[in-house]
Parts: structure tokens; sequence; C-alpha cells
């Protein structure tokens, strides 16, 4: 990667940066302070007497370790007014602060905890309130086990936001009219209506080059954001069953990256023992890396940081990156893409710092691989709009050349083919439509009926979502007046459904994309309630079906559920009509959904 850009990069680095900060809620460059222990109250370690009964949980014992740690959460009543069991900022593994930065997450040393806030958020652009000791998760449960015994189906929540930006959960404080967007409290309120409780449960990971770097030069493992979630996971196997949940009956799922996440720990090895079924919700076709690319990004990193003089030993240039200023690690890892990183990277150079196919923990690329788990796979129906639509162009000039250029570096050879497929629709919408068009369809919507298929093949029930419904209240704002602003309009203008925009829907939560609260409309609180009985159902027993709700059919069936909010609600979609909308089989599926670059085979072959 390069801090240097030539006219001649200027349009495809202005997608990549477009890209990046679609995924990401925050701005980049301002700066980023880490909170210590003293100033959050949260970490306030207490002694047991402090807990009242109904508050108070010891978690299981820890091998070689003689004290079992007691965590003191909230009691709140839900909207029926049983009580309802919150547990916030729970650490779930040791700080990764100094010392330990880059190294495998370790099981914490066990204290009392005052679990009423939540943890600090993992270093990242535009925030004050992260910290590098940040691997923190949240219980919301309707009862406590104390003495262990849970049966209730438990759901794990991965947030998103390109592997660079977001957590588990954040305190809004004096902020009046804002409210977390991932708080569990209604799903696991709604679940009890429905007589189907529910444990809740999301958590932070490394992010960043914090969370990603890798290199054996440097003697770096890389994919700490992903072992971080195996090892909430872990916690969550040891310790739920405190929690009024079922540790054999874990549900995992999650949005962009977090569902990219979700779909590794599907086919990771390691993780088999510990969730039972998966459900994705707007995953994308962006590869992971090679540990080659892996490698070139870290010397890059290095480069930045200055800490490659002349002479220093590996050991030495670690030493340098460890000592760097937290700030300056989250400053250094947003690079500047070149047309030569975009020839060398592929798609990959639009998330530079995603997961490392590493041969250990993570063995292949999952679209390559065999699932053996129920699952649930999902997109929106403009999910590139944020993406595309942040792009600084204004002359029609400027979109045909962005168009054109950036097919032949994706497609390569095949570029003639996609042309021809879109013409029609370019002729009739223009460049930017189409260009939008074609990475909805290719990234998103073709790439998860795939990823569908191809796991049939190992026997699993599967099933398949498009949400059409178009929100009532602007779910993407224009936070700068600059390139978000035609984010903002265009997904505020119906019929469009972007990114991300069935999360608010999923949690039940009415809120934007700056955490400002909104208002459902009658039919979407509708909506919200389908959807959740949807999941907390599917999270049950591994169907989603559940009775008064329209049926949704096996994806091995070729059908597939549309959701929308009343009038229309529910639908059931036929597969040959949904996939040729979006070319799936005419074009997509023969060019392959894992490119590391313009005409990349498939499945790479497996193997260091």
């Amino acid at each position: 990667m390069t801090k240097t850009r030539s006219s001649r990069n200027l349009a495809l680095a202005s997608v990549i940066t477009a890209l990046l900060a679609g995924c990401s809620s925050q701005p980049a460059e301002e700066p980023v302070r880490g909170k210590t222990a003293a100033e959050r109250p949260e970490l306030v370690y207490i002694g047991r007497s402090a807990c009242t009964a109904d508050t108070k949980v010891e978690l299981a014992p820890q091998s070689g370790v003689s004290h079992t740690q007691t965590v003191c959460g909230l009691v709140q009543p839900d909207q029926s007014g049983a009580p309802l069991h919150i547990y916030l900022g729970i650490q779930y593994a040791e700080s990764t602060a100094l010392g330990r930065r880059w190294t495998d997450p370790l099981p914490p040393t066990y204290r009392d905890l005052r679990a009423t806030e939540y943890g600090p958020r993992c270093p990242q652009g535009g925030l004050d309130d992260v910290n590098e000791d940040c691997l923190y998760l949240n219980v919301w449960t309707p009862k406590i086990t104390p003495q262990g015994g849970g049966d209730l189906p438990v759901m794990v929540f991965i947030h998103g936001g390109a592997f660079i930006s977001g957590s588990g959960g954040w305190a809004p404080g004096a902020a009046t009219g804002h409210q977390n967007l991932y708080e569990g409290k209604q799903f696991v309120a709604t679940s009890r209506t429905g007589g189907a409780n529910v444990v809740f449960v999301t958590l932070n990971y490394r992010l960043g080059a914090l969370g990603f770097l890798a290199g054996d030069v440097l003697g770096l493992s890389g994919n700490y954001g992903i072992k971080d979630q195996t090892a909430a996971l872990q916690w969550v196997n040891r310790n739920i069953q405190r929690f009024g949940g079922d540790p054999g009956n874990v549900m995992i799922f999650g949005e962009s990256a977090g569902a990219q996440s979700t779909a590794l720990h599907l086919t990771m090895p390691g993780d088999q023992t510990l969730f039972a079924k998966a459900l994705t919700e707007s995953n994308y076709a962006i590869s992971y890396q090679t540990v080659q690319d892996a490698q070139g990004k870290a010397d890059a990193f290095v480069s930045l940081a200055q800490c490659n003089m002349p002479g220093r030993t590996p050991a030495g240039v670690l030493a340098c990156l460890r000592e760097l200023p937290m700030s300056t690690v989250v400053k250094n890892q947003l690079f500047d893409v070149s047309l030569a990183d975009l020839e060398k990277y592929g798609l990959q150079a639009i998330l530079p710092w995603n997961p490392v196919i590493d041969h250990t923990v993570i063995t292949q690329d999952p679209i390559c691989a065999s699932v053996t788990k129920p699952f649930i796979v999902g997109t929106n129906l403009n999910e590139s709009i944020p993406f595309i639509g942040g792009l600084p162009f204004t002359l029609d000039s400027e979109w045909r050349a962005t168009y054109h250029g950036l097919l032949a570096w994706l497609f390569g050879l095949k570029v003639g083919d996609v042309l021809v497929e879109y013409s029609p629709f370019y002729e009739q919408y223009g460049p930017k439509a189409a260009l939008e068009q074609v990475v909805t369809d290719y990234l998103w919507t073709c790439f998860n009926r795939d990823f569908a298929s191809t796991a049939l093949h190992a026997g699993p029930a599967s099933y398949r979502y498009h949400n059409v419904h178009h929100p009532s209240f602007p779910n993407w704002t224009n936070k700068d007046g600059g390139a978000t602003k035609g984010v903002a309009l265009a997904c505020a203008t119906s019929p469009n459904v972007c990114h991300a925009d069935e999360l608010t829907f999923v949690f039940g939560n009415a809120t934007n994309d700056q955490s400002k609260a909104q208002t459902f409309s009658a039919e979407e609180v509708v909506l919200s309630s389908a959807l959740q009985n949807y999941w907390i159902q599917f999270a049950r027993g591994s169907n989603p079906n559940a009775p008064s709700q329209t049926s949704w059919p096996l994806d091995s069936l070729g059908q597939l559920l549309q959701i929308q909010a009343p009038p229309l609600g529910m639908t059931v979609l036929e597969d040959d009509t949904f996939e040729a909308t979006a070319h799936c089989k005419s074009l997509w599926d023969n060019i392959g959904y894992t490119l590391t670059k313009a005409g990349a085979s498939k499945c790479p072959p497996s193997g260091p």
C-alpha cells in the first residue's frame, strides 16, 4: 500500500475511499484517545457483598485459578413488567495494551466486577472512549441460574464496520434522544411474549491493524480480531448456563463484516463445538487475505510507522510498533490505495484489514468449504448505494469512466460479458445506477445465493431472505455535508433499501446510523416483531417458522422469503425469478465470487 496518489489512480482510489467510508459509521481522521480504568466507572471492581441476590452471578471456575469471579448486573422491567437481567462490560479476555499488543487473547484475571456499563470500545477513528483494554461482552437475559442449568437458546451478535469500526455496545451518556442500536433488551423481551425466551450476547473485538496485522517476518500470526470472537464464544460456552442459557444451543449472527466473521466461524475447524447455527445479514464477496498479501500490507504499515530503520531486527521492529501511541496506529492503518495495489490485491484492497487465510485458524474461504450447520443468509435490495453513492462525481462522463474502469479492473478478460449483460440497464438508467446495480448483484445478491447453494452440498437446513422494505425514517444521515450527502439522499429515496437498513428492525430499536432515536410506523412495528420472531425461532430450533407467520421455505425448495412491511407483508419468491433479475446464473456464477484479482479462479487451491 502507498500514501501517494497520482491522477491515474484518482478515480479508483476514490472508489476505495468511499467503500471504506460507507462501511464505517465514524470519520477516519479525528483524534483518538484511550480512557484509563480510573476514568471508567464500569471498571471499578467490587466486593461480593455489594451484589444483591437478583443481580449476582459467579462465573464458572477457571483452570488454575482458585478465585471465581462475581459479576453484579442490573435488573429492569421489560415492557410487560417482567424482570430483565442486564450485564454490561463483562471482560472475556485480558487487556491487549502495551506489551500484549498483537498477541492472542488470554482468559482474564478473575476479579469481581460491577457489570452495569458498557466496556471501552476497541480503537478506531473518530471516537474518544476507546482503549486497547476493550475485550468485553454484554448479556441480556430473562432469568439467571447462578448454579448453572440454564436451558434457553443463546443468540450471539457480531457487529460490522469493515473490520475497522464498531462495537457490541456503547453508553450514550448525557446525549439525549440517542440509543444503542445493538441493545438486546428488545430481543429478550419480545421473545418472552412469543413463549420462546432467549439469552442475548454482544461483544467487542480488535479492529484494524490492531486486530489483523500479520506477517511472518514480524512473527505475527494475525486474525487477532477473529480469535477474540472465538474467545468470546468460549466464554459463552463456559458461563452462559449461569445466565439462563444453553451452551449447546448457541446461534451466532452478524451483519456486514460481522456476517463475514460469522461465515468464517461456520467453517473454522476449531470453532465447531462453540455454536449450533448461524445467520448472516449482508455478507459480501470480498476475498480474505493470503499470507503473502498480509505480509505486503505489514511491510507498508511498518514503513508508515517509520519502524523499519536500517539495521533494526524484526524483534526491534515489533518493539517499535508496540511502543507507538494508539492514535498513531489508528491513523496509519488507513491507506490510500494506488492502481498497483488494486492490481495486486484485487477486492481485498477494499478491506485492507480483513482476515487472513492462514491455513491454521482459518483454513479456507467459506465459499469453498462445506457447511454442516443450519444457517440463514440474506441481503437488502440496494446494498451498494452507501458505497457507490458516496463517490465525489457529478459529471456523467466521470461516472462512465469509473463504470468501465472499475469493471475492467474487477473482472479482467470477462469484463465484456459484464458490459453486455448490463447494457440494457446502463442505457436506460445511466452509468451510476448501473454501477450500483452491478456491485449489489455481484458482491451481495448472487454471492449469498451461491453460498447457500454451495453449502447445501453438505446437507444442512438453510434459508434465504431478501429485504425490500424502505425505512420510513432516514437511516443513513448526512454526517459531514460531503460524500455522505449523496448517500443520505439516495438511501432516503423510496424504494431504495440500503446496506444495514434491516438492522433497526431486527433489533427492534428505532435508530439511525448516528444512534439518534426515531419512530417506527405502525406497519414497521409489525415488521420488526415478525423479523425478531423469525430470528428467535431459528435460534430456538433451527427453523425460523412459527404459527401465524408467513411460512419461510427451505432454500433447497428453490424459494426465499421477501421481507416487507404490511399491507404487502412477507411473501415467498421463486428463486428462478429472483436470480434472473440479478443475472446470477447467466453471468455471476460463471465468474465466481472469490476474486483476488481480475480473472482469478473461484476457489484457489488450498495449502500454504
